[in-house]
């Protein structure tokens, strides 16, 4: 009911009456008793839909789940290897580079990680660890790990992020090594090492054997909210880019980082354009109950979620998410603002076909939805109502979405599909990128086969 209404009733004896009884009869079927509940919300997955052409298990495994590496990042070196806790942080480092250089194994590349970690996390380095910790990475990002082909030279990106302005303070190594895509610090690695929150400048820098590389800092843990991303010099890779301080907007608020491999023959799309916006409302406005869109649908992602109320548990894929404020009207009582959301699963469809010219096309269908209703003594019926109503329209949801797909295939075929926040057309001819993960969203698709993948997303801790 419109407030218009409302008021107009209230201004008439008979109108005030009707709205009592409303008032009693609404509480009675909650049992609220006239006090205001919390709001609602409700994420479900969306099972077999109309259109939809779901991944098969190879297609999800090419796409997310290669060889998915899993790890506690910061590891406690003495009780993995007992032999060296006594041992100063400088000689333990010093143990491990020797150690990898004769056994380039995973492991053995994780634990000269962590043991730089060791020691830039405790304070600002004095020259002798500073050469010590100089002479690790090196090691680090030119000597080629086993399983590698030794005559390519190793590709590998790095951030140093540090405490204070002009890199001083304490500091932690965010790493993206071969055979990856992504490479993560989420909220509790930062706040093992005094970082949550407490970043104020970074460096990012790759190896000569890489094409390019971004890095980016978000306000929330999971990759969200406010960010700003630094890409690696294209042109020069070895060059370092130091970022002498974050900016206002992310400064000592950084609570997940996110590295990303970047490839030269790239397509890339941010797909929440007004058309596309436009289309999406048109279809959500006839949803039973939408009295009118509140605003425009947002387009983002939601980064291997892991459930809870407002984010569905599948912590293994990457997702575009659609956000679509909405009013919903409420017979004979106030109307109530609530929040569609839309999960798309977008993968490549065989990959990795048999034969020349099969495959390769980006793929994608609804897999969650869910939504948010405000806080109201009736919140949970209309939550109710709105998931019951939004399966009618999944049909025409992934119409949309496939017509949104089909204008990138031209150019199929594609052999892996990256997200990365923003509108990434702006990274072009710059090397700072500032904004919202809710201002758009990225489909990058990849043309040429990029190193061979053996983890698509690693410290995911």
């Amino acid at each position: 009911m419109r407030q218009s209404e409302i008021e107009q009733r209230l201004l008439d004896p008979v109108g005030q009456a009707q709205l009592a009884e409303e008032a009693r009869r609404l509480s009675a079927a909650t049992g609220v008793g006239g006090t205001q509940a919390e709001d609602a919300r409700e994420v479900r997955r969306a099972g077999t839909t109309p259109f939809s052409l779901k991944a098969t298990a190879e297609e999800v495994r090419a796409t997310d789940l290669e060889n998915v590496h899993r790890r506690n990042w910061l590891a406690d070196i003495g009780s993995i290897l007992p032999e060296y806790r006594n041992e100063t942080p400088v000689a333990t480092l010093e143990a491990f580079v020797e150690r990898y250089r004769q056994q380039p194994t995973d492991l053995n590349e994780y634990l000269v990680q962590d043991a730089i970690v060791r020691l830039t996390s405790v304070g600002e380095l004095d020259a002798e660890a500073q050469e010590v910790v100089v002479a690790a990475l090196e090691t680090l990002t030119s000597v080629p790990l086993a399983s590698q082909d030794a005559d390519r030279p190793k590709d590998s990106i790095w951030s140093f992020l540090y405490r204070h302005a002009d890199f001083r303070g304490r500091s932690v190594l965010a790493y993206l090594g071969p055979s990856s895509i992504y490479s993560s610090l989420r909220s509790r690695s930062l706040r093992n090492v005094d970082l949550h929150d407490r970043i104020s400048s970074f460096r990012v820098d790759a190896s000569a054997g890489e094409e390019r590389g971004d890095c980016y800092l978000f306000e929330h843990d999971r990759f969200l909210g406010r960010f700003v991303g630094v890409r690696t010099d294209a042109n020069d890779p070895t060059r370092s880019v130091d970022v002498t301080y974050v900016g206002d907007s992310i400064n000592d608020r950084t609570s997940s980082v996110l590295l990303a491999r970047r490839f030269s023959n790239e397509r890339v799309r941010a797909i929440g354009d007004p058309i596309s916006k436009a289309l999406i409302a048109n279809i959500v406005a006839d949803v039973k109950k939408v009295e009118k869109l509140r605003g425009d649908p947002v387009f983002t992602w939601d980064m291997w979620p892991e459930g809870g109320d407002s984010h569905p548990n599948d912590p293994d894929k990457r997702f575009v998410q659609i956000k679509i404020p909405v009013e919903i009207d409420v017979n004979n009582w106030f109307n109530y603002d609530a929040e569609i959301w839309l999960w798309f699963y977008l993968y490549i469809g065989q990959p990795n076909p048999p034969f020349f010219g099969e495959g390769g096309e980006l793929r994608g269908y609804l897999a969650h939805y869910g939504a948010w209703v405000e806080s109201g003594i009736i919140s949970g019926s209309v939550l109710d109502g709105i998931m019951d109503a939004l399966p009618a329209r999944f049909g025409e949801i992934e119409m949309l979405l496939n017509t949104l797909l089909g204008s990138v295939n031209a150019d199929a075929p594609y052999t892996n599909v990256l997200l990365l926040p923003g509108d990434q057309s702006q990274f072009v001819g710059t090397r700072y990128l500032e904004g919202h993960v809710e201002d758009n969203v990225s489909v990058v698709l990849l043309k040429t086969p990029p190193p061979v993948l053996t983890r698509m997303s690693v410290n995911l801790s």
